[in-house]
């Protein structure tokens, strides 16, 4: 999953580049560079949000099981 999301940031990053590029030679409308540069700032914005999520969960994750281990072995 990590690496999908590593992959949603390079992605972004990438459409980010070449959408200035093609700009800077003309090749797109402002309108079109505007929506390009809008979905790769959600794909980076979302890559990010997804990295973040994933390591919340993992760490909600290890104190849930690292509880329920406390627990079967308390004899109180």
């Amino acid at each position: 999953m990590k690496n999908l999301f590593n992959l949603l940031i390079a992605f972004g990053i990438l459409t980010l580049i070449g959408t200035m590029g093609a700009s800077d030679v003309g090749a797109l409308s402002f309108n079109d560079m505007l929506s390009q540069i809008c979905l790769s700032f959600i794909l980076v914005l979302s890559g990010f949000a997804g990295k973040y999520l994933l390591s919340i969960i993992k760490c909600l994750s290890k104190k849930y099981y690292a509880k329920k281990r406390a627990q079967r072995y308390s004899y109180i």
